[in-house]
């Protein structure tokens, strides 16, 4: 009896496409999950240059705060230099610039005025009076005078995110 030895020469076609189909499988899946994975790094990048723009948009306007004596809040724009051009608004008036949203952080300083920072849906101007010994938070509007003892401006992003930032009088160093 004779026995031979069966030797491999290669892959026969039928082998060498189901390789390929699975090489291709593999490459796709990976594919996929760099794409998704890339698209998520895009998200959280944009979303770190807006929630650093709404927080410079905050430190402009605390130093806007602080460098004024007189602090108004207007509610829908009554009574506020704004109310010609963005009327129905609330408005943050102070000694040389004004603060809004109108599709977006609105800055005027005399008779200018220019988006500060697009992406605002919404902003508040909440008032923190002396009631007594406690103090009492309201929405910052004329009749408050010049009383506040400190302001926390909340700023709303387009897609919901909330960011606050409180300033008081006695954390301020004068500019003037």
């Amino acid at each position: 009896m004779v026995v031979r030895s069966v030797t491999a020469r290669g892959m026969t076609l039928v082998e060498l496409l189901v390789g390929l189909a699975v090489a291709a499988i593999v490459a796709a899946v990976a594919m996929t999950g760099l794409s998704i994975m890339g698209l998520a790094v895009v998200r959280q990048r944009a979303a770190t240059r807006m929630e650093d723009a709404v927080w410079l948009a905050h430190a402009a306007i605390a130093r806007d705060l602080c460098a004024s004596a007189r602090w108004k809040g207007c509610v829908e724009a009554r009574g506020c230099t704004a109310q010609g051009v963005h009327g129905g608004m609330r408005a943050l008036v102070l000694d040389h610039a004004e603060w809004f949203v109108d599709k977006g952080l609105w800055r005027c300083e005399g008779a200018e005025c220019g988006t500060y920072l697009d992406g605002i849906a919404g902003a508040e101007f909440i008032a923190l009076l002396q009631d007594g010994g406690s103090l009492r938070q309201v929405p910052f509007a004329p009749i408050h005078g010049n009383t506040a003892k400190a302001l926390e401006v909340v700023l709303w992003t387009s897609d919901g995110h909330r960011y606050s930032r409180t300033t008081g009088r006695k954390g301020c160093a004068r500019i003037h």
